[in-house]
């Protein structure tokens, strides 16, 4: 969404969703914040994890802990 131009022809399908949060983007409603593997909560819904991640993660899902989303912004 930060680079415009890196639409692919494979890829084409996602054109109109790629626009509208790319737009948002542009008028500063969303933001892209990089987030490092090992706090990607979708993990705990798509892959088997370790106890240590479930650990981890869990309270950040539940809303028992904020994830820091400021430290990985550039």
């Amino acid at each position: 969404a930060n680079d415009p131009g890196k639409l692919r022809s494979r890829s084409k399908h996602f054109e109109l969703r790629f626009m509208v949060i790319q737009e948002l983007v542009q008028r500063a409603l969303v933001s892209m914040v990089y987030v490092p593997t090992k706090y990607q909560l979708a993990d705990l819904l798509t892959k088997s994890t370790t106890a240590a991640t479930f650990t981890r993660l869990m309270p950040i899902l539940t809303g028992y802990s904020r994830f820091d989303h400021s430290r990985y912004a550039s």
